[in-house]
């Protein structure tokens, strides 16, 4: 007689891929916080304003960043600063002015194939 064979069972997982990761320690820096909680602004980067953005100068624009104790970041905009000076993006005023200005570590992050 003839039989049904069973379709073969595929176990799939999803591919995971490895890509290498550099993180260049850049030393300190003047970390500050500034918002646009008044009306939306626009970066240079042409995005708006939110958390996870930063402006920098003397950093490019799109480059990733480490602030040590804070987390990664994205530079997306520029302003008024010194070398070596960061403004933080935060959305409400009371958390910008509560950061102040802080000494922190940061480091260039860059992912392979950057």
């Amino acid at each position: 007689g003839s039989y049904l064979a069973s379709p073969p069972v595929v176990h799939t997982e999803p591919a995971v891929i490895q890509v290498a990761e550099t993180r260049e320690d850049l030393g300190d820096w003047d970390v500050s916080g500034y918002t646009c909680e008044d009306a939306p602004c626009h970066t240079a980067l042409g995005v708006r304003a939110e958390v996870g953005i930063v402006a920098a100068t003397g950093l490019p624009i799109g480059q990733w960043i480490e602030i040590d104790g804070l987390g990664r970041f994205v530079v997306a905009d520029r302003g008024p600063l010194t070398n070596r000076q960061i403004d933080v993006f935060f959305e409400r005023r009371e958390a910008a002015l509560g950061w102040g200005r802080q000494m922190r570590r940061v480091y260039l992050v860059t992912k392979g194939g950057d």
